[in-house]
C-alpha cells in the first residue's frame, strides 16, 4: 500500500479502520489507546481554536474495538514515534498525542487533511473527504 510508507500511515488507517472523525483521531492520546485489551476510547475531539472539547454528540462517546491489524500498525507507530524522540532528544515536545507533528507539537486538523488527500492522490483514489470512511463497511 502506498500510504505505509508516510510518517502518519497510522492516523489514516485507523479513520478507515475505526470510522472516527478526524478530530477525534487528532484528538487521541497514548493513554486512550489499550493495546492489551484491544481497543481506543474516545471521548474527545480536537479543532483548529479549541482542544479537548467533548466529542460532537453524547453518543461520539465511546469505546471502539480494534482488530490486531490496527493494533500492530499503532504499536509500529509508536516506535517510530519513540525513534523520532530518541533522535530530536530534548527538542521533541512529549504532547501525549498519539499523532503529533516531527517535532511532537499536535497536528492541526487541515494537516490531516492534506496527508489524507496526498495519499489518496498516490493510490490514485478519487480526491475524497475524509469522512467517508465513517461509513466503511468494516467499521458497521
Amino acid at each position: 500500500m502506498v500510504a505505509q510508507r508516510h510518517r502518519l500511515y497510522a492516523l489514516v488507517h485507523l479513520a478507515y479502520h475505526t470510522g472516527a472523525r478526524r478530530g477525534e483521531i487528532l484528538a487521541l492520546r497514548w493513554t486512550d489507546f489499550n493495546s492489551e485489551k484491544g481497543f481506543i476510547s474516545i471521548s474527545k475531539t480536537r479543532g483548529m481554536i479549541h482542544e479537548g472539547n467533548s466529542t460532537k454528540t453524547k453518543n461520539g462517546m465511546r469505546v471502539v474495538e480494534l482488530d490486531p491489524e490496527t493494533i500492530q500498525v499503532l504499536h509500529g507507530h509508536k516506535k517510530k514515534q519513540n525513534l523520532e524522540r530518541f533522535l530530536l532528544g530534548e527538542a521533541l515536545r512529549d504532547s501525549g498525542y498519539i499523532f503529533v507533528q516531527e517535532e511532537g507539537e499536535p497536528i492541526y486538523p487541515s494537516q490531516a487533511y492534506s496527508v489524507f488527500c496526498t495519499l489518496a492522490k498516490r493510490a490514485e483514489l478519487d480526491h475524497p473527504p475524509f469522512h467517508p470512511p465513517r461509513h466503511n463497511p468494516r467499521t458497521e
